[in-house]
């Protein structure tokens, strides 16, 4: 089985199914990861990228990760990117790893990349297309807990 991750950004991929991906890696399955954005000056430095893109890839090697998509997209300003470029991007990792399970982000999460991450995904995953997995699950990450 094959089953692909759709993270905004590098972490979320960990602190949402991190577990999952260990447990299917253990079972012998194969895990794609696709993070779709990366962070951009001013909001953050060139070095600091180099070492965040350094830190994912060697965690994603330490966990089983059979490959580790980058997209590219700038972080926290995807709602100026154009949504067709978005989805394009994420069906062609669709394409690409042909998945039987693909976890996205949650539609209701605060996070505006997150929201239009979820969105995206739900375009490039309709049935429409020439290939379409048996299944998708949604994560939510940093819900506000009750105390």
């Amino acid at each position: 089985m094959k089953l692909l991750i759709i993270a905004p950004h590098a972490d979320d991929e960990i602190i949402g199914v991190g577990g999952t991906i260990i447990k299917n890696v253990t079972e012998g399955n194969e895990v794609f990861v696709c993070i779709v954005t990366r962070g951009v000056k001013p909001l953050f430095s060139d070095e600091y990228m180099k070492c965040l893109r350094k830190e994912t890839v060697t965690c994603h090697k330490t966990i089983g990760v059979k490959k580790t998509i980058f997209l590219e997209f700038p972080s926290v300003m995807l709602e100026e990117q154009h949504r067709f470029e978005i989805n394009r991007k994420i069906l062609d990792v669709i394409k690409e790893t042909q998945p039987d399970e693909v976890y996205i982000p949650h539609i209701g999460d605060m996070q505006k990349d997150h929201q239009i991450v979820a969105e995206s995904a739900m375009v490039a995953l309709r049935p429409k297309y020439s290939f379409t997995p048996k299944k998708v699950s949604v994560k939510l990450l940093w819900e506000k807990t009750k105390k």
